[in-house]
């Protein structure tokens, strides 16, 4: 089965029986839990409410914003050594796999002209265009971008007069992106568990594996991620991802930029053991006179597969910025981990003749993470930079380490003359080097 061209326009077209929508996340939610809703405090009317129940996730739908995906975590990388989790080079990490690159794309101008079936591992895409991951698609000849300041770009002329309101998402101008690639596993991953994560997608978004539907997500420029390990096969994989220009999440995204769509950021898998070191924080309190710091590491460790349960250890290492060990031994914290469970514990440490970090002086420290199981193999290596720094509001002045502060700043937006807002790291180091001039 092969989707029509993607350059035929859906004005072009006789307008398609109508046909009954079967909601995706009736799917989900019989495998995987609604892990996070914004609730409304008023009720629904109730033709609103009868709506609600035949319309997909992106229409309609306030209180779901996200389906089948992880709850949101601290950046991390697992590394293979110590020296890795130093260097902190996460694209360099054995445990990562960039999906970056060609994708085969096709493109419809609102939901009921795009291929319900795309996704599936039998369709024959080669006759699809192509389009680079991370792009928005504006930038590559379909639709086009809009630019508006204090309304919604599917009001009047741009949403052909249709003029939804809350929590309606516009039906008759939405333009649908629907990606596909596939890959291989790394054998080293065997045993682990295989993540999904997307670092932006503009504006709502369906996954699937192999022909199986993984998730929904909204709030676009927020990462989004999956525990695929479930939907793998060796060897090949598919993945199909479906993106909506607009969903009922644009409501509270409305702002004074010009307003494009796609995957827009980087996507890549990532491998963890099947206990995960899944989450933490790095508190850096000072004392009151500003010349002694702590380090407080909260952790949370769980269980993915089940049946792994036992005493689990959490060791800190800090390092300064030349590389070497600040404490003769790291900060340990025991983790007693049922069965699927998850704990967090949290320890701290003074850290000696602290140097703090400041705009004149941006020095940071390494804090590695090392996940022990319980015959004390290290398992599980993650790191990340750290300023020891406090911010406070005092007498009416902003402080950084007890001095008082001011802030010159301009209000940027991610964008690129070529790349719209699928920005590369050099792209975003001009814009802070000419911010500074």
């Amino acid at each position: 089965m092969v989707m029509s061209h993607p350059h035929v326009s859906s004005m072009d077209r006789p307008d398609r029986p109508q046909r009954v929508v079967v909601s995706r996340r009736r799917l989900l939610e019989g495998s995987a839990a609604v892990v996070g809703a914004l609730a409304l405090s008023a009720p629904a009317t109730g033709r609103r409410a009868a709506a609600a129940e035949t319309t997909p996730e992106w229409n309609g739908h306030l209180d779901v914003f996200r389906l089948g995906t992880e709850p949101p975590h601290a950046t991390l990388m697992p590394y293979a050594t110590l020296a890795q989790a130093l260097a902190a080079d996460r694209t360099r990490s054995p445990y990562r796999l960039s999906l970056d690159g060609t994708w085969k794309f096709a493109h419809a101008d609102r939901p009921d002209d795009r291929d319900a079936d795309f996704h599936r591992t039998d369709l024959d895409d080669s006759a699809w265009d192509t389009l680079p991951v991370p792009s928005v698609w504006q930038m590559h000849g379909y639709d086009r971008p809009i630019y508006l300041n204090i309304t919604y770009p599917y009001w009047g002329p741009n949403g052909h007069g249709e003029d939804p309101q809350p929590p309606a998402a516009p039906t008759r101008y939405n333009p649908v992106g629907q990606y596909r690639r596939t890959f291989t596993v790394p054998g080293s991953w065997a045993g682990r568990r295989t993540f999904l994560h997307f670092e932006g997608v503009k504006s709502a978004h369906y996954v699937w594996i192999n022909g199986r539907l993984v998730g929904y997500h909204e709030d676009s420029f927020t990462p989004a991620e999956y525990d695929i390990t479930e939907h793998l096969k060796p060897g090949t994989n598919q993945i199909a991802v479906e993106v909506y220009r607009y969903s009922d999440g644009d409501w509270l995204e409305d702002q004074d930029m010009i307003r494009l769509s796609g995957i827009f950021r980087s996507v890549h898998l990532f491998s963890t053991p099947a206990v995960h070191l899944r989450d933490f924080k790095l508190d850096t309190p000072l004392g009151a006179d500003h010349t002694t710091a702590e380090l407080a590491v909260t952790a949370s460790v769980r269980d993915y597969a089940g049946g792994s349960g036992g005493r689990y250890t959490v060791d800190t290492l800090l390092y300064d910025a030349g590389g070497h060990p600040v404490w003769p031994r790291p900060l340990r914290q025991s983790v007693d981990l049922a069965s699927g469970g998850e704990v967090s514990v949290r320890a701290a440490r003074s850290v000696p003749s602290p140097r703090l970090w400041s705009a004149e002086d941006p020095y940071l420290y390494t804090a590695v993470l090392q996940l022990r199981d319980p015959a004390g193999k290290v398992i599980e290596t993650l790191s990340h930079r750290v300023g020891l720094r406090e911010f406070a509001l005092k007498d009416g002045l902003m402080r950084i380490n007890g001095r008082p502060v001011s802030f010159r700043g301009t209000n940027r937006h991610e964008m690129h003359p070529a790349r719209g807002t699928a920005l590369t790291r050099a792209d975003m180091i001009e814009d802070i080097e000419i911010i500074k001039r």
